[in-house]
C-alpha cells in the first residue's frame, strides 16, 4: 500500500464490479481530463466503447486506483484498462459489443437528442478504429487509463502503466503504445525524452518544453506530445492520434 496526500492508496485488479465507477472517472475525464458531465446526453455511450470491452472481452484486463481508507475494495481513484492483442480485441468487439449498441444508438439519423459529442462516440461505434498494422507489428497491446484529479501529478499514472508493462511483459511482450488525442491541453510540462527513429542506430537526445498538447514535429517520422514519462520512444502519427511505445529494456518511471 501506497502513501499520498491525507490518503491511503493502492493499486489493484479490475473487475467487473468496478464498471460503474470507472465509467464515471471516464466520464469526468472525457473532456481533455476534465469533466464531459455537460457535453454528453448519453454518457453510456463512454462506456459502451471504452469500458466494457476492455472488462468483458477476452485478452483483457486491467487495474485501478483505489482509496483504501475505508474498509473493503476501496474508492476508486483512476484505472489502466488494456488489451494484450488490439487484433484480437478488435475482432471480438466487432462481434460482441458493438451490434446491440449500434441497433440502439443508430448513426442516420441519430438520435434527436444526442450532442455533437455523442454523435462522435456513435460513428466510432459503427466504424471502429482499426490500428495500423505498423504499429500493431511493433506492440500488439495498448491500454486506455484516466485517473480523477485529485490522483493526478502525484505519479499513480506511472505506477498504474507500470502495472501493465509488468503484467505484458509476464506474457513475453516486448512493447505497449498508447494513443495521445491531439487535442489534449496538458499544461507547462518540460521533461526529457530519449527518442529513436525507425532506424535503431540513429539516436536523438532532446530536451522539450511544450505548452499544449499539440503534435510538434521533431524529425521526419519522429514526433512528440507531452507525455510525464522518461523512456525511449517510437512516436508514429496516425489520423488524429499520436502514439508513443514504450520499451521494457529501457523503461523507467519519472515523476513530473
Amino acid at each position: 500500500m501506497a502513501e499520498s496526500s491525507n490518503n491511503q492508496l493502492s493499486i489493484r485488479i479490475a473487475t467487473l464490479e468496478d464498471i460503474k465507477e470507472i465509467s464515471r472517472i471516464c466520464l469526468l475525464t472525457a473532456n481533455a481530463g476534465q469533466s464531459a458531465e455537460s457535453l454528453h446526453h448519453y454518457p453510456e455511450l463512454l462506456q459502451g466503447l471504452y469500458i466494457e470491452p476492455y472488462l468483458k472481452l477476452t485478452s483483457t484486463f486491467g487495474f485501478v486506483l483505489v482509496d483504501t481508507v475505508d474498509e473493503g475494495k476501496g474508492v476508486v481513484l483512476g484505472y489502466l484498462l488494456a488489451t494484450s492483442d488490439s487484433r484480437r480485441h478488435e475482432a471480438a468487439a466487432e462481434q460482441e459489443s458493438y451490434p446491440p449498441l449500434r441497433i440502439k444508438y443508430p448513426n442516420n439519423p441519430y438520435p434527436s437528442d444526442a450532442t455533437e459529442r455523442d454523435q462522435g462516440v456513435i460513428n466510432r461505434i459503427h466504424k471502429p478504429l482499426i490500428r495500423p498494422q505498423a504499429l500493431v507489428d511493433i506492440s500488439p497491446a495498448h491500454i486506455h487509463i484516466n485517473l480523477l484529479p485529485s490522483a493526478q501529478r502525484q505519479g499513480w499514472g506511472v505506477k498504474l502503466i507500470d502495472q501493465a508493462v509488468k503484467a505484458l511483459k509476464a506474457e513475453g511482450q516486448s512493447a505497449l503504445f498508447v494513443g495521445i488525442g491531439e487535442f489534449l491541453a496538458l499544461g507547462d510540462i518540460t521533461f526529457n525524452l530519449t527518442l529513436r527513429s525507425q532506424t535503431p542506430k540513429i539516436i536523438m537526445h532532446a530536451h522539450f518544453t511544450l505548452k499544449t498538447g499539440k503534435v510538434q514535429e521533431i524529425e521526419e517520422q519522429l514526433y512528440e506530445v507531452c507525455i510525464p514519462l522518461e523512456t525511449v520512444c517510437l512516436f508514429i502519427p496516425y489520423s488524429t492520434n499520436v502514439y508513443w511505445i514504450l520499451e521494457w529494456a529501457t523503461y523507467t518511471q519519472t515523476t513530473i
